[in-house]
């Protein structure tokens, strides 16, 4: 029996999982959005999918033939919309980061363990081809990673028609946006956790956005890694620069790009291309990733990029905005006791 959803958000990237649910066989039941263009796009492509404006409204109607709720709505205020879905006895999964504070982020963790209702973020490059043969490499011949540089940049023109607008006026748009996932991607991939962070984060002028567009940070991991970051959206070409280089003990492994471009070698060279399956952007990663979570749900088993998990990312990144503006080094470990988490563990890696 298909898994029946409710979709809250039917911007952007909710039309993205509208398809990608549909493609894995879920009963997409009922969409939530504000808008009219939404309800218009709902009953235009998916005539048989009821549309709300109101939350509370979908949930008097489908609360009882419903499993699990995709959240794809702006972070600020995320709590307003989870912790009903919670109560209603729903299964979340909610694009991240899952709220812009990490204390309201672990109220909704902690409301979801009471309630006994499964809560996944989505963190979907972790389900990349190219994140997947990265891991898989450094798990390999060429020994730990020692340290680590990881740069990306783009002129990201935040009112291009296709994306979602709501980063034009957050406080920390590329931080909780973008540099979020590269964070994950760290801990993920190196199977090590943020205990340390020193950054500075500005605006660029001419930037379109009313928060800081770029991140630099100094990451310093628990296995004694170090990570050196610089991630931006305000940048002199609209060409997408990415390259993660890994130094091991016994060799390097390269990440010339966002999706591609793998290489890995010995000291003494030369580089040779590590195979990655080809993906369409944004659709074969949340594919995978939903493909994942739904599957773990319909087993009774664990979902992948948990909530708690999620709240090591997000210490993480607002690590960085603290150490911003304190000029110190801050521990995402000391965050997350202030914010009543402190009982975090890794997980998921």
């Amino acid at each position: 029996m298909a898994v029946r959803v409710m979709l809250v958000g039917v911007g952007a990237r909710g039309r993205m999982w509208m398809r990608v649910l549909c493609e894995l066989g879920a009963e997409v039941v009922a969409g939530v959005d504000p808008l009219p263009e939404a309800h218009m796009w709902v009953r235009t492509e998916h005539p048989g999918v009821r549309v709300y404006a109101a939350l509370a409204e979908a949930l008097a109607a489908h609360a009882s033939d419903v499993t699990v709720a995709v959240v794809v709505t702006p972070p600020m205020g995320r709590s307003a919309v989870v912790l009903p879905l919670l109560e209603a006895g729903l299964h979340v999964i909610s694009e991240k980061p899952l709220a812009t504070d990490l204390a309201d982020a672990a109220r909704i963790v902690a409301a979801a363990e009471i309630a006994g209702r499964q809560l996944s973020v989505c963190l979907n490059f972790r389900f990349l081809p190219v994140t997947c043969a990265l891991k898989a490499e450094l798990q390999g011949r060429w020994g730990p990673v020692t340290s680590s540089t990881l740069l990306y940049h783009i002129n990201r023109d935040g009112r291009r028609p296709g994306l979602n607008r709501f980063p034009l006026s957050m406080a920390d748009p590329m931080l909780l946006e973008q540099s979020i996932h590269h964070l994950d991607l760290v801990r993920f991939v190196y199977d090590a956790e943020i205990v340390g962070v020193r950054a500075m984060l500005f605006n660029p002028r001419g930037s379109m956005y009313r928060g800081d567009a770029t991140v630099a940070a100094l990451l310093e991991l628990d296995r004694g890694i170090r990570v050196t970051y610089l991630g931006s959206w305000v940048t002199g070409s609209n060409i997408r620069s990415f390259s993660w280089r890994s130094d091991c003990e016994r060799g390097v492994v390269i990440q010339r790009g966002l999706f591609d471009g793998l290489e890995a070698g010995p000291p003494e060279g030369p580089l040779q291309p590590v195979p990655v399956e080809a993906v369409e952007p944004f659709v074969t990663d949340t594919r995978a990733y939903a493909a994942a979570v739904l599957d773990a749900l319909g087993n009774g088993a664990p979902v992948p990029c948990s909530g708690r998990d999620h709240l090591l990312s997000l210490a993480a990144a607002l690590a960085c905005r603290r150490a911003a503006e304190t000029g110190q080094e801050i521990r995402p470990e000391d965050l997350l006791a202030a914010a009543g988490a402190s009982e975090v563990r890794q997980s998921e890696t």
